[in-house]
């Protein structure tokens, strides 16, 4: 239910800040990617015997609560990472069947965001561009500026338009890791069956519904045509959505319109247009801020962390929602 709308606007505290200059933001970390392996199905077992244990434990020992159960749940699938994240996030959505300290830690799972090197960074884009990168840009950013689970994201000049852009790819072998995760979850829910353990929650269709989910995850065309689908729906509306340019976008590349650190750029305009990683976790908190002021339900939001971020960084954070009247 929308709450009544203030007399005045909303309070300067609740205004973000300006946005952190590009080279104060914390560099992205880099790794090799994980490659699908034979030793992952020892780790699911292992993962999952653990727990199993581990709740036996505490049931005897009458420790168990849903509480702890759904702490060790999310840090069990936030070890295995993969599409056991995505599955946690299923899982979450049914207040309907466990309990809400179940519900809320599973919807607090959060993938690792690392980048990948330079080499396999090319090696992808290359694969789906069909030729060499300096066919179709004549610069790019090897060292990615933003990084999610399974992609990131680069600087880069189109050769041919002559116009910055960005370029997100996916991670290699990201497919492969999620076919392999997807078959060993389809055997737990086989043995879950097997078991009779509620059958009442209609395992299959969970299983089918995670099998789309991940389909959609490894290839970017479906998040291509949701960009397509914004920019039409929204034009005329006054909101810019990035222009997607679908002659260099493939399965496991999406190229769109960037107009961050351009001198040729206004400020004004290069402040407009963010992404996550272009705002501090204190002004994340602000905009949720400055929405609950004008709706009497409680809100959620994601706050980006960096990966230096410090116990006291999450303390500032809860201390700032508090203050600034946020619900949830």
């Amino acid at each position: 239910m929308l709450a009544r709308v203030p007399d005045r606007m909303i309070k300067p505290v609740l205004t973000p800040s300006r946005l952190v200059d590009a080279r104060e933001r914390a560099a992205v970390v880099i790794r090799s990617p994980q490659a699908p392996s034979p030793a992952r199905a020892a780790q699911v077992v292992t993962a999952i015997v653990s727990f199993a244990w581990w709740c036996l434990v505490r049931r005897v020992t009458r420790q168990l609560t849903s509480q702890a159960v759904g702490e060790r749940l999310r840090s069990t699938f936030e070890r295995l990472g993969g599409l056991w994240i995505h599955a946690g996030h299923l899982l979450s959505l049914r207040i309907d069947i466990f309990s809400s300290d179940v519900c809320r830690e599973l919807a607090r799972l959060q993938g690792q965001r690392f980048g990948f090197t330079p080499a396999e960074a090319r090696r992808v884009l290359e694969e789906d561009l069909g030729a060499p990168i300096e066919r179709y840009f004549d610069e790019f950013d090897e060292v990615p500026f933003a990084a999610a689970p399974i992609a990131q994201v680069h600087r880069a000049r189109l050769r041919q338009e002559q116009r910055y852009v960005a370029v997100k790819i996916q991670q290699p072998y990201v497919a492969e890791v999620f076919a392999q995760d997807l078959r060993h979850i389809g055997r737990l829910i086989t043995l879950i069956k097997w078991l009779r353990i509620r059958p009442h929650l209609l395992w299959d269709f969970a299983f089918d519904e995670l099998r789309e989910q991940s389909a959609q995850l490894v290839n970017l065309q479906y998040e291509a045509s949701a960009i397509r689908r914004m920019r039409k729906r929204l034009r005329g509306q006054r909101i810019a959505v990035p222009e997607l340019l679908d002659r260099y976008c493939g399965r496991r590349v999406l190229v769109t319109g960037s107009c961050q650190d351009l001198a040729q750029v206004p400020e004004l305009v290069r402040h407009a247009y963010v992404v996550t990683s272009d705002i501090t976790p204190i002004e994340h908190v602000r905009i949720q801020a400055a929405m609950q002021a004008f709706v009497d339900n409680s809100l959620s939001k994601t706050i980006n962390f960096p990966e230096t971020a410090t116990v006291e960084d999450v303390k500032a954070a809860y201390m700032t929602a508090w203050k600034l009247g946020c619900k949830g």
